[in-house]
């Protein structure tokens, strides 16, 4: 008696085996290739063997991406609005190791956002944490820069993310200054307000390290509220303070902020102003921005449900 055919699954079951093996080691988004190639298999058990095998090589590949410390606190901004010295009196405690530049920018990055940071990435940012301790991110282009929230959850859904603010025409201006001093605006303030829009529609990209969007949004990054509900739609770990509250009461701050963390209480160190600018006053700049800015200011006011003029 003749033996029954091998089914087409059975012909080619051991050259699926190597073929997904093979693509597996030549591309991390072999899953997606497969799955279209997947839904052109007519034979059902084929198709299943098929996908099988692409679980098998998906499950292997992330296993291999994320196998190292996440980020576990992040200051996402706003920016020019303390976090540099939010970021330096929180790094004061044991438990937390400081991004080595203070800012990593790895969820800013479009290749990290799509396929997020490798263990190399974590290594080179956080070069002398210890075991035990949390990672803190304080890059402040998180908040306003699109898709880095998001990115940055991916990675770490439990990541605790605090936001400092001031208010938004005193941060316009000591941001003016502060790419003047880089060198990538020229531009007198009340020139830069005005082409803003026109710049930052003009910019494609976001994400490009010369963009609009990252050196010329003075009054675009003011608009906290927008940005606030944004991270509540991402997350709900989060916490907001501000940059009054740390200058009148930083002990206060940063033990809630501790608190906040899951940290042991910890003495807290001197409130020391870092990355403030050369100190030279802009008043009259700063009088027009308050006043070109007042609507955004109360907007984010109302949506905090802080003190009037809290952020005017």
């Amino acid at each position: 008696m003749n033996a029954a055919p091998a089914s087409p699954a059975q012909d080619l079951a051991p050259h699926f085996s190597r073929v997904t093996t093979s693509l597996s080691r030549a591309s991390g988004r072999c899953g997606t290739s497969l799955n279209r190639a997947a839904t052109r298999v007519d034979d059902l058990s084929l198709r299943s063997l098929l996908l099988a095998r692409i679980d098998l090589v998906e499950t292997l590949d992330n296993s291999k991406r994320h196998t190292f410390p996440r980020v576990g606190v992040a200051i996402v901004g706003a920016q020019k609005c303390g976090t540099t010295t939010l970021a330096s009196m929180l790094a004061a405690h044991p438990q937390i190791c400081l991004a080595a530049n203070k800012e990593s920018h790895l969820f800013d990055q479009a290749e990290v956002q799509r396929h997020g940071p490798t263990a190399e990435d974590i290594e080179h940012s956080w070069p002398d944490r210890q075991p035990g301790q949390l990672l803190l991110d304080a890059t402040p282009s998180y908040l306003y820069l699109p898709g880095c929230l998001e990115a940055l959850v991916r990675h770490a859904p439990d990541v605790r993310i605090i936001v400092i603010l001031r208010p938004p025409g005193e941060r316009a201006v000591s941001q003016h200054g502060h790419e003047r001093r880089l060198g990538s605006e020229r531009r007198s303030f009340p020139l830069a307000l005005a082409l803003e829009h026109r710049r930052l529609r003009r910019s494609k990209d976001p994400l490009a390290p010369e963009s609009a969007q990252r050196h010329a949004s003075y009054r675009d990054r003011g608009r906290y509220a927008d940005q606030i509900r944004l991270l509540a739609t991402v997350t709900d770990r989060y916490r907001i303070v501000t940059l009054a509250d740390l200058i009148k009461d930083p002990t206060h701050v940063v033990c809630n902020l501790y608190e906040f963390l899951g940290l042991a209480p910890h003495s807290v160190p001197a409130l020391s102003r870092l990355n403030s600018g050369d100190g030279r006053r802009r008043p009259f700049a700063t009088t027009t921005a308050r006043l070109i800015m007042r609507r955004e200011a109360v907007a984010a006011e109302r949506l905090l449900c802080l003190p009037t003029r809290t952020l005017r």
